[in-house]
């Protein structure tokens, strides 16, 4: 009978439900804490911050849970494989997120960061320790975020999931500052039909009442009107005149924001246009300095020059705004003033007669705003025969893209190159010089 017993005992046991794993839960506060910690690092450098995301979260948090468990934290970068070794990119595209694709699959902007530790100070000191990290946490090619925060033995398993979508421009409103962040397509892969380049938008309250009378220029922070209710709408269009709209509540939380930027109310609005700074940089690296030979420059408004009008200047001066650096291998152009400066509408022409614009520069890789280049910061071109990269000028604070070229699109080995900006001529460079300086009104 005891034998029966027993056996009863054990068929019950075996058929009884076996307990699962109580999954990990989102530590809300910790994943705030996280978005506004990034927030606060892209304000820092003038970048728009990113709007949570409820599908980027969703992502961060499977992942996460996925992380813990397993047997041991992956090494390196097999942090970001799923369960079935997908990465961030193909796992935004399965059924439960969706995300969309700039057209193709592999045209879709996603990135992912990860960190083990106590806290997001911990995590952002060794992002940015890391070109990878630095980059993907710092670029303009993005506007929304989601962040899993689950708690781990060290501190937490933090995943950080980026993204952008087509014609989706989130704006966020800090009412106690009564700022309005607003962001733009900065996506490589953006093309016509979408939204692109944003130049003007207007603002509407809940209603659809228009805020203001007519367009006004597309900033990164532009004055929240008065008495705008609850929500106000942004209406942004680009220079295809495509357009795209926004909806932003108008809540005092502003749990995007970290607490530093909320100051009191009575804050007076940035005047002046935003700087937008770097994503990533390459490690500090030096080259020699060119020794001053002579430079040709025009100031504008001068009558177009000939060989024999050409101002020939031994160093900088400091009048001029821009310095351009070139060489056999590379071309630089530096803004040397102190303050931001617009180089989007410049021209250069070789005397090849290959031209080159500096819009060449705004791909998904470009950190900021060629309408906003910060002093002392640079972009830079070389032939795409380079075996590596190369290095920046000392001369260059900040590195905020980096184009490699056909070799027959090298315009400063082609002769003497003219500087335009708008039709109107700026500079002649001579091709034996090896820096040039002007002015950029």
């Amino acid at each position: 009978m005891r034998n029966y017993f027993l056996l009863l005992f054990l068929i019950m046991l075996a058929i009884a439900p076996v307990p699962q794993p109580v999954a990990a839960q989102n530590d809300l506060a910790a994943s705030q804490a996280m978005v506004q910690a990034i927030n606060g690092w892209r304000l820092e450098l003038d970048l728009w911050p990113l709007r949570e995301n409820a599908t980027l979260e969703r992502m961060a948090y499977d992942q996460a849970s996925y992380i813990l468990s397993l047997p041991a934290i992956p090494a390196g970068g097999s942090i970001h494989a799923g369960a079935t070794g997908a990465g961030p990119m193909e796992r935004a595209h399965f059924p439960q997120y969706d995300w969309p694709a700039y057209g193709r699959s592999d045209n879709t902007a996603i990135g992912e960061i990860a960190y083990v530790g106590r806290s997001p100070s911990a995590a952002r000191g060794y992002w940015e320790t890391s070109t990878v990290h630095r980059t993907a946490a710092l670029n303009a090619a993005y506007r929304e975020i989601g962040v899993a925060a689950l708690p781990h033995r060290f501190g937490y398993v933090y995943i950080v999931v980026f993204g952008s979508r087509p014609n989706v421009l989130p704006a966020i409103a800090d009412v106690q500052t009564d700022l309005l962040y607003l962001s733009n397509e900065r996506y490589e892969w953006a093309r016509n039909p979408w939204i692109q380049n944003v130049r003007r938008v207007r603002l509407f309250d809940g209603e659809g009442r228009p805020l203001s009378s007519d367009w006004t220029l597309w900033d990164s922070t532009i004055p929240l009107p008065e008495d705008a209710g609850d929500e106000i709408f942004v209406e942004y269009i680009d220079e295809n005149n495509v357009v795209a709209l926004a909806k932003v509540p108008l809540d005092s939380a502003a749990s995007a924001l970290p607490p530093s930027t909320r100051a009191p109310a009575t804050a007076t609005p940035r005047p002046t246009q935003t700087v937008f700074a770097p994503t990533a940089t390459s490690q500090a690296m030096q080259t020699g300095t060119a020794t001053h030979q002579a430079m040709q420059t025009v100031r504008p408004g001068t009558a177009t020059p000939t060989q024999s009008a050409v101002v020939v200047v031994p160093t900088p001066s400091a009048s001029n705004n821009v310095l351009l650096l070139y060489d056999a291998r590379s071309f630089t152009l530096i803004n040397s003033g102190q303050t931001p400066l617009n180089v989007r509408e410049l021209v250069f022409q070789g005397g090849g007669g290959t031209t080159f614009r500096v819009t060449a520069w705004e791909t998904q890789w470009l950190s900021g705003s060629l309408t906003a280049l910060a002093g002392s910061d640079c972009l830079q071109a070389w032939s795409w025969q380079e075996t590596s990269t190369l290095a920046q000028p000392t001369r260059c604070r900040q590195r905020r893209s980096v184009l490699t070229l056909s070799p027959t699109a090298l315009f400063w080995k082609q002769g003497d190159f003219e500087v335009r900006l708008n039709n109107q001529l700026l500079a002649v460079c001579s091709a034996s010089a090896t820096q040039c300086e002007f002015t950029v009104p």
